[in-house]
């Protein structure tokens, strides 16, 4: 992103600079003619490019803060759901839920209630909960070992905006969502890769997903999450 923005701002300084010597150089070969002192021939050159950057600066600075308002109008009008829309959410888990004032944040373009799932994400032998909870304008992924309410996992706290982009006529859009993944598939995309050492994953991991992106492997181990492989769409 950083060099995509460095080109336009260096050729647009190159363009300015000769500019300004194509017009200093013309100004001071008539100068005498015109009996001008060669300071006030050159006062005029001098401030051209002054003004020509303060407007340039204030229309993209006026773009930039349109931009940023765009984005802030879409994360709050971003689709989320409240907890009772999941049924199969025990009754404690939307309970706990509620009361930490977790919203479930919706992708752009999945129709279905989505991110909420269920896996073996800490051992293999229990079913556990995992919910994208979105409060304050803020997402983690909260899981619930066993569907208990004590000792809830957090991992992944990103901000919602950071998952908006502008995808054509639906606009500025959400586009985080979570999946899971069996132990299975985790070796099976080390494997394919033929890069690292395959991890011994013998249970779930969570897809964190940006639509159309990069999604992120994340896998419980010895009381930690780590981020095992990134997943190009």
């Amino acid at each position: 992103m950083q060099n995509r923005r460095a080109f336009p701002a260096v050729l647009f300084w190159d363009t300015l600079l000769g500019v300004y010597r194509a017009g200093a150089g013309n100004c001071y070969r008539i100068w005498k003619g015109l009996g001008l002192r060669k300071q006030e021939c050159g006062q005029g050159i001098l401030f051209m490019p002054i003004k020509i950057t303060l407007a340039l600066l204030l229309v993209v600075f006026t773009a930039g803060a349109i931009h940023a308002q765009d984005r802030v109008a879409a994360e709050k009008a971003m689709l989320r759901l409240a907890p009772d829309a999941f049924p199969a959410l025990p009754v404690n888990v939307k309970k706990d839920l509620q009361k930490r004032g977790c919203t479930i944040p919706q992708r752009f373009n999945k129709k279905e209630p989505h991110n909420v799932i269920r896996g073996g994400f800490i051992r293999k032998d229990q079913m556990d909960w995992a919910i994208l909870c979105s409060t304050g304008g803020v997402s983690s992924i909260l899981v619930y070992s066993s569907g208990s309410v004590k000792n809830v996992l957090k991992t992944a706290i990103k901000p919602d905006v950071n998952f908006l982009q502008s995808v054509g006529r639906a606009g500025i859009v959400y586009s985080r969502s979570i999946e899971m993944l069996p132990a299975k598939s985790i070796r099976a995309t080390y494997r394919e890769r033929g890069v690292y050492k395959p991890p011994l994953a013998v249970h779930a991991g969570i897809v964190d997903g940006d639509a159309e992106k990069t999604s992120i492997i994340r896998y419980y181990d010895s009381g930690k999450w780590l981020e095992l492989a990134a997943i190009s769409h």
